[in-house]
């Protein structure tokens, strides 16, 4: 998976809120945050020496040096903080971004309705505006009200039922329920409670106008048990006077519908707001190869949320319109006093909450942080986080220059092969990872306790649990009695939020070297965090540079058993701030060529047999239909003169005389051109088949004897005689050639020298081995065809059942993309059995060992 594609602060220009009013006031370029942003040019991207060459060439110099020098001043003059538009005094220096008014900006940045809710993308080359349009409903407000629903006139019947299948339920789970799975479920609640929790918090913001709806109707309607009872009281007080008093009922609800209608007309209409949209713009200088996937993941991840939230807090309080008239009005002052942007700027981010969340919106999207906005609305203060994902790892390493990669944790272990194929959610880490917390447990702890929600305290105590790497999701869930799904649930909340990553489990067997990726820049700072945690360790620059020199398990560097805890403390330190990775080892499946020639050689012997007996069988039918086909064609042959007389050859066998009645004695006659019988292609004519011809023929023959005086006749029925004559001659020597070829093929392979098993197929030098080279298997779950056999024939070779059975068990891990130390945990054994397994299939196995 390559590396996304985010934002930085020569990629993200500003963010700014536009929005537009239905009086003669129009559009307005409300806030815009950085406040100074100068005029940006196509020409200013970095050029090649070729570029600009071919570009003074194509000028004369002196145009190129004026052209320069204007750019130069113009850049110049825009930077200023004083500066004042031409022929306009009353400019000041916030009306002006990007070199382009802020009036005609806030024009074309508020689009029309058919963009509501969609991505509005325009280019100002090289400038990129993206933006989510949000406008106000048709009815002129953006605030909703709930209409109620009419339950109609089955009300109390509906009612009634409902109790009644309510109470059979609680009767059934009552008879159902034993003390020991009520306990159960009494621990499980906090749990379950967690799981709503996480979901809400991964969801920050209501996504629809009918979600939020239903979810506030869903609010207003819970109530407590006292509220629940009353309500079954009534419902029953509703169903018993239903069944007396219906027409009654009909009255009141006409009365209570009139007296809505009246309450209605009462209650003071709302106004339609001021404002018709608003639009939060990003303004980007992106990549020309870049700009797709960078305004993708803005939008996505970014924009698009925080647009939602801004539209929520609308509907509830008006905050964006109250905070625009806040801000512009601000603006008008600072226009009054001649402020200085810089003072007028702060002013406006201290009494807007607004203007301050589009500063920490620029902030932290530049520097691939989590953004936390504040929004001080008349209902509460709202505090949701937006960000782009970062990934906490990479399987290459970067190209030169990009420092954004730097210090990320380089390794391969995310392409693993996964066997939960019953999972629901198939993006969650693997089962065999573990969660390491990129800051203190402690730390988390104490900030999950501040919260009063009872919810907190299975998080808490996944916390405590995750403080320990050295354990994978799937050994959590079994010792701690939590089903692998929520543990993934927390995990992924965990990484989510960037207080975690998912790595495979430290192990003091396993070796780690330093990271080809770390970055160089934080090294200094890191020794001393590093001096202070662990002041008995040797400095950093020099641990590091051990661990390089010569690989080994990170059991060897404690040489006392009793500092391993403090050592693996330490490691997951250094995993932390990705200075080390694991050295792992993958492997693939080598075939040598005694394996290729034994496959070879049983699978022409195998050909060979399957011809053989073939033709055994077809030869031991024709032997044995023989004797009938003769005994049936001995009456029905011509005498000898007759035979002469037609001028006919009589072809008898070598080994039968004539007149024997063998299967040579054919008396051929004449023969109907609408007769006719041939033998089967493929087959030599010789014994059964040539006495199933002879007395086809002489069928033929007697029963056109009445006939031998016609001479047309006659000609035509020698003609078809010998055409007959002809092909079985043919198709004679065709079995002859068959039956020679299969000889040649059966002698050949007989001189061939048979194959032998040695026991180690990689140093055998064999001169019938010296035209074959190795085959690599490269994934042995797709393995077809010659690759299936050629890990059948390995199997065969393993003297130990255990090993064979280990070698179909393991040969898919042998894919060169999943390292060996993980396979323990994956088929849930000893590691120390699966080594040993490995060890013995060695002789068969490539390995290599990278990161």
């Amino acid at each position: 998976m390559s590396f996304p594609v985010l934002p930085n602060t020569s990629t993200l220009i500003a963010v700014a809120l536009v929005m537009n009013r239905s009086h003669d006031d129009g559009p307005s370029f409300v806030f815009h945050y950085p406040p100074k942003v100068s005029p940006f040019d196509d020409n200013e991207e970095k050029a090649t020496p070729d570029d600009l060459i071919i570009e003074r060439l194509s000028q004369p110099e002196e145009e190129a040096l004026g052209t320069a020098g204007h750019k130069k001043s113009t850049s110049l003059q825009w930077s200023r903080d004083d500066v004042l538009q031409p022929g306009n005094a009353d400019s000041m220096p916030w009306e002006t971004f990007v070199g382009l008014p802020t009036q005609d900006l806030a024009s074309i940045l508020t689009p029309k309705r058919s963009f509501h809710k969609k991505l509005f993308h325009l280019s100002l080359d090289p400038i990129h505006c993206i933006a989510c349009p949000m406008h106000v409903p048709e009815g002129g407000i953006w605030r909703r009200t709930r209409k109620k629903k009419n339950k109609g006139k089955s009300v109390a019947s509906t009612n009634a039922t409902n109790m009644t299948n309510r109470k059979d339920k609680d009767k059934e789970k009552e008879e159902s329920v034993s003390p020991k799975t009520t306990v159960e479920n009494a621990q499980s609640v906090p749990v379950a409670r967690l799981d709503e929790a996480v979901s809400k918090l991964r969801e920050t913001v209501v996504t629809d106008d009918d979600d939020e709806e239903d979810s506030q109707a869903e609010l207003g309607e819970t109530g407590g048990g006292d509220d629940e009872e009353a309500g079954e009281n009534q419902a029953e007080q509703t169903a018993r006077d239903s069944e007396h008093h219906e027409p009654v009922k009909e009255k009141d609800k006409e009365k209570d519908a009139e007296k809505e209608k009246e309450k209605e007309k009462d209650r003071p209409q709302q106004k339609p707001s001021p404002m018709t949209m608003f639009n939060l713009v990003f303004f980007l200088n992106p990549k020309k190869h870049e700009t797709n996937e960078l305004v993708e993941n803005i939008y996505r991840h970014v924009l698009k949320k925080t647009t939602r939230i801004f539209k929520y807090s609308q509907q509830q309080s008006d905050f964006v319109w109250k905070e625009s008239k806040r801000i512009l009005a601000t603006k008008d002052k600072g226009r009054e006093m001649k402020a200085s942007m810089n003072d007028l700027w702060l002013e406006i981010m201290r009494t807007s909450s607004l203007a301050a969340a589009i500063r920490e919106l620029y902030t932290a999207v530049s520097n691939n942080r989590i953004a936390t906005l504040q929004l001080e609305t008349a209902g509460g203060t709202l505090s949701p986080s937006v960000q782009i994902p970062f990934p906490n790892s990479i399987s290459q390493l970067p190209a030169e220059g990009a420092i954004q990669q730097q210090g990320i944790w380089l390794t391969t272990a995310h392409m693993t092969i996964s066997d939960d194929n019953n999972s629901d959610e198939p993006e969650m880490v693997d089962r065999t990872f573990g969660l390491l917390l990129l800051g203190s447990d402690k730390k988390i702890i104490a900030e999950l306790e501040s919260d009063p929600d009872p919810t907190t305290v299975a998080m808490v105590e996944f916390v405590r649990l995750a403080s320990q790497p050295n354990n994978t999701f799937q050994q959590m869930a079994d010792t701690h009695k939590l089903t692998l799904s929520q543990v993934r649930k927390f995990a992924s909340h965990f990484i989510f939020w960037r207080r975690g990553i998912a790595i495979p489990p430290l192990f003091a067997r396993d070796v780690y070297i330093a990271s080809p990726n770390l970055c160089p820049s934080r090294l200094p700072r890191a020794s001393q965090e590093w001096q202070r945690q662990f002041p008995m360790a040797l400095p950093l620059p020099v641990f590091l540079s051990e661990l390089s020199t010569a690989p080994r398990q990170w059991k060897y560097w404690s040489l006392v058993k009793a500092q391993r805890p403090e050592y693996m403390k330490m490691l997951a330190w250094l995993m932390r701030g990705g200075w080390v990775t694991q050295l792992c080892t993958f492997a693939y499946v080598v075939v040598w060529p005694e394996i290729i020639y034994e496959v070879r050689y049983a699978r022409e012997a195998a050909k060979l047999r399957t011809a053989r007996e073939l033709y055994e069988r077809s030869e031991a039918a024709a032997n044995a239909s023989s004797p009938s086909t003769s005994a049936s064609s001995s009456p029905l042959s011509s005498s000898p003169d007759q035979s002469r007389g037609s001028g006919f050859h009589h072809y008898s066998h070598p080994h039968h005389p004539p007149g024997s009645g063998g299967p040579g004695d054919i008396s051929p006659g004449p023969v109907s051109p609408t007769i006719e019988r041939r033998p089967q292609i493929g087959r030599p004519i010789k014994g059964a088949a040539a006495a199933v011809v002879a007395a086809s023929i002489s069928r033929a023959a007697s029963h056109h004897s009445a006939a031998s005086s016609a001479t047309a006749l006659a000609r035509s029925n020698h003609s078809t005689m010998a055409d007959q004559i002809a092909e079985h001659a043919r198709l004679a020597r065709q079995a002859a050639a068959a039956k020679r070829k299969a000889a040649e093929k059966q002698t050949a392979h007989a001189r061939k020298t048979p194959p032998m098993a040695t026991p180690h197929p990689s140093t055998n030098n064999a001169p019938h081995l010296a035209c074959i080279e190795p085959h690599i298997i490269l994934d042995p779950r797709r393995a077809t065809g010659n690759e299936a056999e050629y890990l059948d024939a390995i199997k065969a070779r393993f003297g130990s059942e255990t090993t064979a059975d280990a070698w179909q068990r393991f040969a898919k891990y042998f894919n060169g993309q999943y390292a060996l130390e993980r396979i323990s945990l994956q088929e849930g054994m000893r590691r120390k059995d699966v080594f040993n397994r490995i060890g013995e299939m060695g002789e068969y196995l490539l390995c290599v060992r990278h990161w």
